[in-house]
């Protein structure tokens, strides 16, 4: 609720390396018990299924690098999807977004 995309993430940020939110899913997932996951290709798209604007891409890295990332819409635009898709309204906190890349 916290209003972070990724677990190492302070806030949300707007880009997000997709190997790293795919991990995080892992992890998530052994914690809770799952033991069937989805593979990355199917993670991804139902995570495109699951946020309206999702949009993918790359991102330049100092060591000429260039990892694929999730470009995610604003928090507020996620957290009305999310409210929309459940059928019910939520108390969100209010959280100020921030530019942290994962």
């Amino acid at each position: 609720v916290a209003g972070a995309a990724t677990a190492k993430a302070s806030g949300w940020a707007r880009e997000v390396r997709r190997d790293e939110l795919f991990k995080d899913y892992i992890e998530w997932s052994d914690l809770i018990g799952i033991r069937r996951k989805r593979e990355q290709t199917i993670f991804g798209r139902e995570l495109h299924e699951l946020v309206r604007g999702l949009r993918t891409g790359r991102r330049s890295e100092a060591d000429g690098t260039r990892p694929r990332v999730y470009l995610l819409p604003p928090l507020e635009e996620c957290r009305a999807g999310w409210d929309e898709r459940m059928q019910q309204a939520r108390q969100w906190p209010r959280e100020e977004e921030v530019s942290d890349d994962v």
